[in-house]
């Protein structure tokens, strides 16, 4: 069965791109969804929630791998998004990470 040996984490952030890495037991294919935010200020946490118009689904080059690497261009400085990989083997099996948020740099 297909499963995260390293749960996804976020490297090499700009002020309009990240990447996300990930580890999986057997070779598979690497996605990454992203979905841009917007504040809920009613309910006192300052939580954050995705725009569903905005989900654009971002596929990892090349060759199916145990290692996965996708950096996400063409973000908005300072902003705040919502994630989650996927991961497909070969012969079907597939895992889903939870869904995680992120905040590009500043600029300077």
């Amino acid at each position: 069965m297909l499963s995260f040996i390293k749960q996804p984490y976020l490297q090499w952030p700009t002020h309009d791109s990240m990447t996300v890495m990930w580890e999986t037991s057997s070779d598979a294919s690497s996605l990454v969804t992203v979905y841009e935010t917007y504040r809920v200020h009613a309910t006192g946490t300052g939580r954050f929630l995705p725009v569903d118009s905005s989900v654009r689904a971002i596929e990892g080059p090349g060759a199916a791998s145990c290692v996965h690497c996708v950096t996400i261009s063409g973000l908005e400085p300072e902003t705040s998004y919502l994630y989650q990989v996927s991961s497909k083997s070969k012969n079907g099996e597939s895992c889903e990470s939870d869904v995680y948020p992120m905040k590009t740099a500043v600029v300077e």
